[in-house]
């Protein structure tokens, strides 16, 4: 793929690290992509006021009051909950032993699936719960580490609304959005909020079979994101790419899905190997060793512009992104999954995979 699409200004060179500097903070391009998901738009504004703005109204839109949100954002995940997520994340994990921790981000996204899972319990659908809960989740700092008073002072404003809130953060820090809790938020809700489905039969109902001969299918026998063969199958419209990460024994280990709206926003979703859609997604630490990512936040870090950290690139390119094969001792770090082809397969090979015949 063209370097050039991890770029708007056509005159700079994404090829060349350090030539691009982003002209969005990575917090504030968070935050504008979850308030586009919560409406169902892009917007490319990155003025902080008007995000916020956006945001306190999606969260009211949701019928739920923001004292109720912010009640439910004092929630933390039991042990129970986090022991429910930590067992999920490590489904199908390689090299991780069976007592891995989960890091910090996976024990916020526990809080958040807690705090969702407790609204909708009380009646409310998981989409109304995951609105009200964004403007605390971008907005406020991990609730356990407020003082006393700092509690008592967003509660008396979450009593007022959610643009009393809004406009308490932005009181408090002219760029208020809380980075670790958007992402932590987005694992736990962007499904929620687009109304996503809940499995690989739902996906193929909703979009067709991608298996079906109508789609183009590609095998990347060592794919450079994942240093592994992947399969990857693309709509005949080019709005949806399903990309399959293959095992070692070619069966599919889990699946992530790029989807291409209306007005150009991209949803990014993750299933699992039993075809269930999941918050996560597997990436190499080293050789046949897993480090777990959230998603859409693992797509984002590849998906986007490099000057407007824009989440709207379809298909990146793996020279803007600088990934390489990488060798230990003479050894390859990676897997060869050419022996997968299957008929029907159009075979890339990256220019830099020394396994090339």
């Amino acid at each position: 793929m063209n370097p050039k699409v991890h770029v708007a200004d056509p005159s700079l060179d994404p090829s060349r690290p350090g030539s691009v500097r982003a002209s969005v903070p990575n917090a504030v391009a968070y935050a504008r992509y979850g308030a586009d998901l919560l409406e169902g738009r892009v917007d490319g504004s990155a003025d902080v006021v008007a995000i916020t703005r956006r945001l306190a109204a999606a969260s009211a839109a949701s019928g739920l009051s923001a004292a109720r949100a912010f009640a439910l954002y004092a929630g933390e995940a039991s042990a129970d909950e986090q022991e429910a997520l930590r067992r999920e994340v490590l489904d199908g994990a390689l090299g991780l032993g069976p007592d891995t921790p989960l890091a910090t981000v996976g024990r916020r996204v526990a809080d958040a699936l807690a705090q969702k899972n407790a609204c909708v319990a009380d009646g409310a659908s998981a989409a109304a719960c995951c609105a009200a809960l964004a403007t605390p989740w971008f907005l406020v700092d991990a609730y356990g580490k407020l003082t006393p008073e700092a509690r008592a002072g967003w509660s008396r404003a979450a009593s007022e609304g959610y643009d009393a809130l809004a406009a308490a953060a932005l009181a408090e820090d002219p760029q208020p959005f809380e980075h670790q809790n958007i992402k932590a938020w987005l694992a736990a809700c962007a499904g929620d909020v687009r109304h996503a489905p809940g499995d690989l039969d739902d996906l193929r109902a909703r979009f067709g079979d991608y298996r079906s001969g109508s789609w183009a299918r590609e095998l990347h026998p060592v794919s450079m994101a994942k240093l592994a063969p992947r399969r990857i199958y693309r709509s005949p419209d080019g709005s949806v790419a399903v990309a399959e990460s293959i095992g070692e024994d070619c069966a599919v280990r889990e699946t992530e899905v790029i989807v291409r709206g209306e007005g150009g926003l991209l949803d990014f979703w993750s299933f699992d190997g039993h075809g269930r859609r999941v918050g996560h997604g597997f990436f190499p630490a080293r050789l046949r060793v897993d480090a777990i990512k959230f998603t859409p936040d693992a797509c984002l870090g590849c998906h986007y512009k490099l000057d407007t950290r824009s989440f709207d690139v379809m298909a990146p390119s793996y020279r803007a992104l600088g990934l390489v094969l990488r060798r230990d001792d003479g050894a390859p770090q990676w897997i060869d999954g050419s022996a997968c082809t299957e008929k029907g397969d159009r075979v890339i090979w990256h220019e830099r995979d020394a396994t090339r015949p």
